[in-house]
């Protein structure tokens, strides 16, 4: 019975790793839009992008494609 209770935390464990990965390679404009225009009802400047760098990792994303899609949005430059 014990073994069942390890196998089953054990497969949990896979599946959390498994939905941050697809969280991580997934990253759509609209969420980065969202949380960016969030960000800046509050902040601006270097402040907003932190933040909505900070939001983003929060929620699971990478940073190296949140600075790819940030670059990519043309955000960075504003």
């Amino acid at each position: 019975m014990n073994s069942y209770y390890v196998l089953r935390n054990r497969i949990r464990l896979c599946q959390k790793h498994l939905r941050f990965q697809k969280l991580s390679t997934q990253f759509k404009n609209t969420i980065l839009e969202k949380v960016y225009n969030k960000q800046r009802r509050k902040h601006d400047g270097n402040t907003l992008k932190m933040k909505t760098i900070e939001a983003l990792m929060r929620k699971g994303y990478n940073y190296d494609k949140i600075k790819i899609k940030l670059a990519e949005s043309g955000i960075l430059d504003e």
